[in-house]
């Protein structure tokens, strides 16, 4: 039993090394790669994050803030593929993206009053089943078909 509980833990402290990219050197963020790193480009985006295996490209976690908003999440090949995009007006959307930028699949928009809208997103456009939630917390469960409910 003592050498089964031995195992057990030296498993559990192996298997508990985490990978952490190293920090990004240089000042030019097109030829970062595999690192971690802040810039600012010509165009007024901020970006904190992580870098993959293609220089200057946005890959795994990071935040980008842009104009007036704000991504929190997965980067992959440059684009947020999931995560929290919040509007410099309070509203917010939480779930994945499509190679558009637009929302895709399962999600939920949160206006800055509160009130909020949980459903299944194709290119942007609300279809199927889903619920509404008013700032009073009432709950509504709906049917969309793009932008209409159609209960």
């Amino acid at each position: 039993m003592k050498k089964l509980f031995a195992i057990i833990v030296l498993g559990l402290l192996f298997s508990g090394n985490a990978y952490a990219l190293t920090k990004c050197e240089g000042k030019n963020y097109k030829k970062w790669k595999n690192c971690f790193g802040s810039y600012t480009n010509e165009a007024g985006r901020k970006y904190t994050g992580e870098f993959g295996n293609v220089p200057g490209i946005r890959h795994g976690e990071g935040i980008s803030v842009f104009k007036e908003r704000k991504f929190e999440g997965t980067f992959k090949n440059d684009k947020g593929i999931s995560g929290k995009l919040t509007y410099s007006n309070g509203d917010s959307f939480e779930g994945t993206f499509n190679e558009k930028g637009n929302f895709e699949g399962k999600g939920k928009f949160t206006f800055q009053d509160g009130s909020l809208v949980v459903g299944t997103w194709i290119d942007h456009k609300l279809y199927g089943k889903g619920t509404t939630e008013d700032s009073n917390g009432n709950k509504r469960n709906v049917m969309f078909k793009g932008e209409k409910i159609i209960n």
